[in-house]
């Protein structure tokens, strides 16, 4: 009976460290997803700004 009662233990503690893992991996991923995500804004900010400035030169290249 004892045998039976420690390896419940054994595979709570087991199982409660698997938690503990998973929930630390999925915290990792979803903070590296929201740094993705803005830094897809900021690109696509940057990118919106080199194509206004393309478009600026390239009407005063046609005007000359």
């Amino acid at each position: 009976m004892l045998d039976r009662l420690d390896m419940l233990h054994d595979s709570i503690n087991d199982t409660k460290y698997k938690t503990q893992e998973e929930e630390f991996t999925r915290s990792t991923y979803m903070h590296m997803l929201d740094r993705m995500k803005k830094d897809f804004i900021a690109s696509k900010i940057q990118s919106s700004d080199h194509n206004a400035s393309l478009k600026n030169k390239s009407s005063i290249l046609d005007l000359e």
